[in-house]
């Protein structure tokens, strides 16, 4: 059926290129999830090309992320058969660091990670990524202007 699809048609005379783009409808429940409330010890607010170029750097070492958030800023580590990385950013006037105990980690599947960011990341100006170090879920919030924003979560890497 017509109704079933959305087409997008493109056209840019500049370069003489023209698109079509047909994409089934998805028929989705609309039942609520109930998330519980959590709270975090860590939340870490920057720049989205901040976060998203040192998770894709720093996640060609390994298929886990390591993140951790104490005094000296936002460190995010990962360690794999080609070796280690770590990299660093500091709490700057662009970048804001909370964290209610002297250090929070929280490791992270790499792939997992990697493919929120790419999917939520491109329009977003700013990324909120929220850690405990309990076992909790990862929240990442993807803010695309004042009133608009994208929840994503993630569960943690259980290490025994």
């Amino acid at each position: 059926k017509a109704q079933d699809k959305l087409v997008v048609n493109y056209t840019n005379d500049k370069i003489g290129r023209k698109a079509v783009y047909e994409l089934s409808m998805l028929t989705i429940d609309e039942t609520p999830v109930d998330l519980p409330d959590l709270t975090y010890s860590a939340k870490v607010t920057a720049k989205t090309a901040d976060i998203v170029g040192v998770i894709k750097e720093v996640g060609a070492f390994g298929d886990n992320i390591l993140l951790t958030l104490d005094t000296g800023g936002f460190h995010i580590s990962a360690t794999g058969d080609m070796g280690s990385a770590k990299q660093t950013l500091e709490n700057t006037d662009d970048r804001d660091m909370e964290l209610t105990e002297d250090t929070v980690s929280a490791t992270f599947a790499t792939k997992y990670l990697s493919g929120i960011m790419k999917g939520c990341a491109p329009l977003a100006s700013t990324t909120t990524l929220e850690f405990d170090g309990a076992g909790q879920p990862l929240r990442a919030s993807f803010h695309y202007g004042a009133d608009s924003h994208f929840l994503a979560y993630q569960a943690p890497k259980i290490v025994e």
